[in-house]
Parts: structure tokens; sequence; C-alpha cells
């Protein structure tokens, strides 16, 4: 058997009914179709996974009808409760009824079985818990931070986006994970939530639990984890300008270019002044442009997000410490 692999190209879910879907189902692409009902629970359950999965593939078409709008035509896919989700494979109409978990990586796996093509699967940047993994994952990290997601709550759902965006801010931070477990198929881990569906979210460092009921969006979920956990990531992932600035040598910059050897001698002193020892030398042995230009190289860098994230952090502490030598210019220096 061959199997294809896709491009990182993905798909755009889009919504068809009694005009055109005849345009897309049975035609020269396989899709992906959730036939569904608005008000049902479980079928906003799974939308957000459903969108997952459309963005890791190109050569399959995602779509979803409203069946309480196009109830006949649901009934001619022969769909009499919701949600049911078919993949109807190149020229065929009757279609292959799902009958899996409601998940991204579920539908993926269904799709490449069925299809031949290889999904182009994200990192695994929000964690997905679950009874046989949720312990280990608690002794993995010494901060995490859980979301207990239920499909009864209208501000889970609300939520929902923000914690993975609050996830992607800590996807290079070895020490601390974002986690989601779906009380409605795992309740034995949702025990620590009301029946007003609160706390949102539970931050657990070092084994001590804190519940929090205001974060509203990802921002705060961020500067929650942040202050709690003893990090400096901003939404991007990236570390925030603060990284690597040590107030005490900072102050001593101005002094390098009076007096250097005793002010070196003094940052030496100082735990962590490395870079600014590095940048000091730099300086002095290829001049202050230099730094301006390896600062523009920096930015560059680390707005490509091409190299590892150990290698970010480095460049970033570089960067802010680079930039703390930019504030003076070349005659003050």
């Amino acid at each position: 058997m061959f199997l294809f692999i896709c491009s990182c190209v993905s798909s755009e879910y889009f919504e068809i009914g009694d005009y055109d879907h005849s345009t897309y189902i049975g035609n020269e692409k396989p899709i992906f179709v959730k036939f569904y009902n608005p008000s049902c629970p479980h079928c906003f359950g799974m939308s957000d996974d459903f969108w997952q999965v459309s963005q890791m593939f190109v050569d399959v078409l995602f779509a979803g009808i409203d069946c309480t709008e196009h109830k006949e035509l649901c009934r001619f896919y022969n769909v009499n409760k919701q949600p049911i989700v078919k993949l109807f494979l190149k020229n065929d109409k009757t279609g292959f009824v799902y009958e899996g978990d409601m998940d991204a990586d579920s539908f993926a796996d269904f799709i490449e079985k069925k299809t031949n093509l290889i999904a182009k699967r994200p990192p695994k940047i929000l964690f997905m818990l679950n009874p046989n993994n949720h312990e280990n994952w608690l002794s993995k990290y010494p901060c995490t931070f859980m979301m207990p997601y239920s499909t009864k709550f209208n501000h889970h759902k609300k939520f929902l986006g923000e914690i993975r965006e609050a996830a992607h801010a800590f996807k290079y931070q070895n020490n601390v994970s974002i986690g989601l477990v779906k009380c409605d198929k795992y309740p034995a881990l949702c025990n620590d939530i009301g029946d007003d569906g609160y706390p949102l979210g539970i931050l657990i460092v070092n084994g001590i639990k804190f519940g929090y009921d205001d974060i509203p969006i990802s921002s705060v979920v961020v500067d929650v984890v942040n202050k709690q956990c003893q990090t400096k990531r901003q939404k991007n992932g990236l570390l925030d300008d603060t990284a690597g600035i040590i107030k005490e040598a900072s102050t001593l910059i101005p002094m390098l270019f009076g007096e250097p050897l005793e002010v070196i001698e003094k940052l030496k002193k100082i735990e962590g002044t490395d870079e600014y020892l590095k940048c000091y030398n730099r300086i002095r042995d290829k001049g202050y442009n230099q730094i301006v230009i390896d600062i523009k190289k920096m930015e560059s860098v680390l707005g490509s997000e091409k190299v590892s994230g150990n290698l970010l952090d480095s460049i970033k502490v570089k960067l802010n410490v680079y930039k703390e030598f930019a504030k003076y210019n070349k005659k003050e220096l």
C-alpha cells in the first residue's frame, strides 16, 4: 500500500446544503462531513476537534450540514440523529460512518486509513488528559494548568479557544504544561468542579492546587502561570523582554567604557552576567555598530521561529541584553 504525503497547506471547513451538496459529495476529492444540530451539546463539543482535523489535510474537504435547516438532505444521507460524521471518498455518495472518539487525532486516523493520505499533525501544545495519562502528566511537570471542559457550560465553550492560545505561550517551557480534560467523558477527573462549572481553571504548582474563576481570556491565564510558575513567557511562546536582564548589571553598563577593568570585576561577581560580558567584548572588538547588526539578525531569527525552542530562548536572552547596551549611543560609550 502506498501512502501519499500531504503538503502543509490545510483545507478550510465550510457549510453545505440543499443546493450545493452534490457539488462536493461524491466528486473528485474525499470529503469528511459532520451532520449536526446547533443546539446539540455533543455537536458543539466536537466542533473544535473537527476544525483541528481540517487543518491537517490538503487533499480532503471538510464540511458541515445543519440538519435543522436541511432535514430532507440529512434523511437523504441516512442521518436520523446528530452528530453523525461520514467520510465520502472520490465518486462515492454512500460514505463511511465514523464510529470512533470525537477528537482530532481519532478523526485523522480514520481518514488516513480510508484514503491512504497522511495527516500533517501539529505539535501537541494543549495536552489532552484522560485517566491513563493524568497522573504521569502531573508528575512530569512541576507546574500544570488544567481546564475542565464540559459541553453543558456556556462559559466553558467560550473559554476553549482561550486555553488553546494560552497553551501556545508555553510551548517552549519545559517545566510547564497546559492540559484539558473532557468532563463529559472523564467525570472522575473533574471532581474539583462545582455544579456551576467553576473553577474554570486549576493551577497545580509542586502539588499545591489553585482554583481560578475569573480568567476570561488567554492573556490572563498566561499572566497567572508566569507569576505562579516564575516563568517569563509571551503569548507567542517567546521569552519576554525582561528575560536575562539583571538590574544591578544594567546600571553598570555606562561605566564599562570609563574604568572597564574595575567594572568588569564587579560584573563577574554578579551571578548570570555572562551575556553582559560577551556583549561588552563584542563592542570592544568589533565596534558599537556590530551589536546593531547583531540585534537585527536576532530579531529576524526570532520572527521566523525556525530553530529549536532552547535556541530561541538563548537568542532572546542575548537580544534583551544587547538592547540594554543599545540604549547608550556611541558617544556615551
